[in-house]
């Protein structure tokens, strides 16, 4: 389930997601205000501008050093004033079945009304589908090489069938320099049956 959600600021990211932080004073969405990764990271994708500062090293990765919340999260406790906030859960779902227990919303997990909670968080679903996505597209890579090496092997066995033909013929023409010289006709017949017998011999190892 994927909900549309019109952009808006920081600040309004503050209050219409995260609720009310206790203070008229803007408060820095930087590393430290999100309890998991995948929060930091869903901020950074929103506005890869960073205008919070949560992706230092420039690789897209938002606030590395915090834990991953994981496909499956623990569901947090109530927090000791007895009132939810979105930070305090790792994906939307959580937060939507709070919302789901009690409508009327006493945590304000939905300060806009629209009967979703906490907007604004990553989705575990997404999570979810992304760890399965990466399992597969490593499976068909593992899958490509194996076909690959399979085909270098039989390369390279055909290249020793031939090179030790090669090496058959040339003994044999050191040895006998004129092979159909006084043979019959049915004697050269026989001479190259036999090399053919011996070539599909060899295709078939």
């Amino acid at each position: 389930m994927r909900h549309a959600v019109a952009a808006i600021s920081a600040a309004a990211f503050l209050f219409l997601t995260f609720g009310p932080a206790g203070s008229s004073a803007q408060v820095l969405l930087d590393c430290d205000y999100f309890n998991f990764q995948e929060q930091a990271q869903a901020i950074l994708d929103e506005d890869l501008s960073d205008p919070n500062v949560l992706d230092e090293a420039g690789d897209g990765i938002a606030c590395p050093d915090l834990p991953s919340a994981g496909p499956d999260p623990e569901f947090p406790e109530l927090p000791a004033n007895g009132d939810y906030g979105c930070v305090d859960f790792a994906f939307q779902e959580m937060a939507q079945e709070i919302l789901d227990e009690d409508p009327s919303d006493p945590s304000n997990l939905d300060p806009t009304g629209d009967g979703i909670a906490c907007s604004r968080l990553p989705l575990q679903a997404d999570v979810t589908d992304e760890d399965a996505l990466g399992d597969a597209d490593l499976t068909e890579e593992d899958d490509r090489a194996a076909r690959r090496a399979a085909r270098d092997d039989a390369a390279a066995e055909e290249g020793d069938r031939e090179a030790r033909q090669a090496a058959r013929d040339d003994a044999a023409a050191e040895a006998d320099p004129d092979p159909d010289a006084g043979t019959t006709e049915e004697d050269r017949e026989a001479r190259r049956a036999a090399r053919q017998a011996d070539r599909e011999a060899e295709a078939g190892e």
